[in-house]
C-alpha cells in the first residue's frame, strides 16, 4: 500500500510538469505576444530555436528559466549558463507573471509547431535526400565555350599590348 501511495504522489508531481492537459492554442496566443521577439521554433533568431525544447530540457527546467533566467544562471545551473553563452549572453527578461499552466501551454504549442516545421523542410534541404541540379560541363555547350574563346583572346591580346608596350618604351 505505501509504494502504491508513493507511486500516486509521484505521478501527481510528475504529470503536470509533461505538460498533460496543456493548452496549445493558449500557448500560441502567449507566444506570439511574449516570445517572438527574441525566438524562432525552427531557427535561431536572437534567442535558441525552440524546436524540441522539451526534450532537451525538463519542464520543471523550462519553467524555472522562463520565470528567472538570470537567477538560474547565477545560481550555477550549467544548462542555464551554456543556453545563455551560447547565445552571446543576451539577457532573457524574466517571466515571473506566467504561470506554470501558462509555460506549459507555451511548450505544448512549440511542440506542436515544430512538429509541423520538421513536416514542412524541402526534401533538397535534408541531408540524407539531397539533390542536385548541377550538369556536368559538356562540349555542346557552345554558350560557355564562347565566352570562354572571347575570355581567352581578351587575356592573349592585353598581354601582347603589354609586351608592345615595354618593347617601345626600352626604345626610346
Amino acid at each position: 500500500m505505501k509504494a502504491f501511495c508513493k507511486l500516486l504522489v509521484g505521478l501527481s508531481v510528475l504529470l503536470p510538469l509533461q505538460g498533460f492537459g496543456s493548452d496549445a492554442g493558449k500557448g500560441e496566443s502567449i507566444f506570439k505576444q511574449r516570445c517572438t521577439a527574441c525566438h524562432e521554433i525552427g531557427s535561431k533568431l536572437v534567442g535558441p530555436a525552440l524546436k524540441d525544447v522539451s526534450k532537451r530540457r525538463s519542464a520543471s527546467w523550462i519553467i524555472q528559466f522562463v520565470h528567472g533566467s538570470q537567477k538560474l544562471i547565477k545560481s550555477g545551473d550549467k544548462e542555464a549558463v551554456t543556453v545563455f553563452n551560447e547565445n552571446n549572453q543576451v539577457v532573457m527578461p524574466d517571466h515571473s507573471d506566467l504561470s506554470d499552466a501558462d509555460i506549459q501551454n507555451i511548450v505544448a504549442y512549440i511542440e506542436k509547431a515544430g512538429l509541423q516545421v520538421a513536416a514542412n523542410i524541402p526534401a533538397h534541404n535534408r541531408p540524407a535526400e539531397a539533390q542536385s541540379n548541377e550538369q556536368p560541363l559538356a562540349f555542346s555547350d557552345y554558350g560557355f565555350w564562347a565566352l570562354y574563346g572571347i575570355f581567352a583572346m581578351l587575356v592573349i591580346v592585353s598581354l601582347r599590348a603589354v609586351v608592345v608596350a615595354v618593347e617601345w618604351s626600352k626604345r626610346e
